[in-house]
């Protein structure tokens, strides 16, 4: 996700990346997200039910929801 960011940067895109659920719940709960992406390469389940934790916030209940393997 690191070099994903690093091009989003590039063209213009503000990137928050967080290395554990903890950070990503607090982040959903203070900052206007746009895109959730999602690293599976490891676990796909786990990244499925990470995205659907972070859905059930109202901020983010809405927010498209991109996997990366």
């Amino acid at each position: 996700l690191t070099g994903m960011a690093a091009i989003l940067d590039k063209h213009g895109y503000r990137c928050f990346l967080a290395r554990n659920m903890d950070v990503a719940q607090q982040a959903v709960e203070t900052i206007a997200f746009d895109l959730i992406l999602f690293s599976f390469s490891r676990d796909p389940l786990a990244a499925a039910e990470a995205a659907a934790s972070l859905r059930q916030h109202q901020q983010s209940k809405d927010l498209p929801v991109l996997f990366l393997a």
